[in-house]
């Protein structure tokens, strides 16, 4: 995510024109999956079921992604297909909270607001 956030800097500046974002989970540790293990953090079945009566942990994966942003004026003229339109984006650190998996509410509504705000969208009309 921070890197989006900087590839929206970078192309609103004009530092570039054409900016590609990726992002990569990579599982190296094996201790991690002997605690996790341990404290049965892991579905039986090897999968997630967020939101679902069968939900029992969650499975871990690798993976990779990637997207290719440009200025929605350059896309439109050469024209790119295009999968979406981002605003704004904000990055925010959330300081002391009750853990890793618990992020703060008032730091993260502060960054939603501050991302509508910069573009004059209005959150409450949301």
């Amino acid at each position: 995510m921070v890197a989006l956030y900087q590839a929206v800097q970078c192309l609103r500046s004009g530092e570039s024109s054409q900016c590609l974002v990726g992002g990569v989970n990579v599982l190296l540790d094996p201790q991690r999956f002997t605690y996790m293990s341990k404290l049965k953090m892991f579905s039986n079945e090897g999968r997630s079921f967020p939101f679902d009566d069968r939900a029992n942990g969650y499975g871990r994966g690798e993976g990779c992604t990637g997207i290719v942003l440009q200025r929605l004026s350059t896309a439109l003229k050469e024209r790119r297909p295009i999968r979406a339109i981002i605003r704004n984006s904000a990055v925010n650190q959330d300081g002391r909270t009750f853990g890793i998996s618990v992020p703060s509410g008032p730091a993260q509504t502060a960054a939603i607001r501050q991302a509508y705000s910069q573009v004059g969208l209005d959150l409450d009309a949301v």
